[in-house]
């Protein structure tokens, strides 16, 4: 008599960044997805991957050095000719220790621990069932990794570096299965587990830019005059040119006609709004320079800001792109 035993891991996961409308500016990182491309007739085309929700195992994802990444997990339980279930215990972060690039440092918790089930309301993983964990990473390239920016033009510089977002810890335990009279048997082995989950690999990119979106009121009022500010500042040791356009039109994030579908346009038509709205700002070596914008509401409900978009002329690429990442906020009555 001859046979044999087939072990696999009982469960899966599934990654993605969450980066919402909120999400952090480009900063003009010279990923492949933030490189300003012209259109025939002298606009600009958006080739943009940051996406408001990004597979990580499927696209090499631009991360900006310093960017808080909010990281979603999605764990299955593998769908074979006899599933298993399993008990969910805990799941816990670690940073991995070849990870020589980048500093990672957890930000949504204040300890590792991400998830702990409880006695009285167990987790069980079953066929056709899935467990969500959600946290937040800030990403910090390691002092060896960040040369002056005097040689970030150089050839010889990378432009980014490969790093990923750390590793979730599973601990779980097999639930057993009653193939034949009732009687409890497997699966093999019945002690707990502990799977470890890598997330897969993103570009963490240097950026010669920092652009926040500095000041704004929550909620403003109708004919209620508030002010609107974005701060930039020059991280390079070189002059450098911004061009600068407001636009009361942005790209929508929801494509109502499916994929290939155009995006439907966004109309900010319910705010007026003073100041540079189409020009060039020149800023000398780590200057920082702030663009503010009167503003007055005219309708109430929920409005998306102009769309403010900035375009480093150096590098050609995008510093701010609120065109197709709009910003709203609820104005009231």
């Amino acid at each position: 008599y001859r046979g044999s035993v087939e072990w696999y891991t009982p469960v899966s996961a599934q990654f993605e960044i969450a980066r919402g409308a909120q999400k952090e500016y480009p900063c003009g990182v010279r990923h492949e997805s933030n490189i300003v491309r012209e259109r025939s007739d002298g606009g600009y085309r958006r080739d943009s991957t940051m996406s408001d929700s990004t597979d990580l195992n499927d696209e090499d994802v631009p991360v900006v050095n310093g960017e808080r990444v909010r990281v979603r997990a999605v764990f299955r339980p593998m769908e074979n000719d006899c599933p298993i279930g399993v008990q969910v215990d805990q799941v816990t972060f670690q940073e991995n220790a070849n990870n020589k690039h980048c500093n990672l440092k957890l930000v949504s918790s204040r300890t590792d621990t991400l998830f702990t089930a409880t006695a009285s309301s167990p987790t069980t993983l079953q066929s056709r069932s899935q467990i969500g964990v959600t946290y937040t990473v800030q990403t910090n390239l390691a002092t060896s990794s960040s040369p002056p920016f005097s040689e970030y033009i150089t050839e010889n510089t990378p432009q980014s570096y490969p790093t990923n977002l750390g590793t979730l810890i599973l601990k779980c335990h097999p639930i057993p299965i009653t193939p034949y009279n009732n009687t409890p048997h497997g699966p093999l082995p019945s002690y707990p587990l502990t799977l470890h989950f890598f997330s897969p690999t993103v570009s963490l990119s240097r950026a010669p830019f920092n652009a926040t979106l500095s000041f704004h009121p929550p909620n403003p009022r109708v004919a209620t005059p508030f002010r609107v500010q974005y701060t930039i500042q020059n991280k390079t040791p070189m002059h450098q040119k911004l061009s600068v356009n407001m636009s009361e039109s942005s790209l929508g994030r929801n494509t109502p006609g499916g994929p290939g579908a155009a995006p439907p346009m966004l109309s900010s038509e319910g705010i007026l709004v003073g100041g540079l709205v189409n020009g060039d700002v020149r800023m000398g070596p780590f200057e920082t320079v702030v663009l503010g914008y009167e503003a007055l509401a005219t309708r109430s409900g929920v409005t998306p800001l102009p769309a403010l978009t900035v375009i480093s002329a150096r590098h050609q690429a995008w510093v701010i792109d609120d065109g197709a990442h709009p910003r709203s906020f609820f104005v009231l009555p």
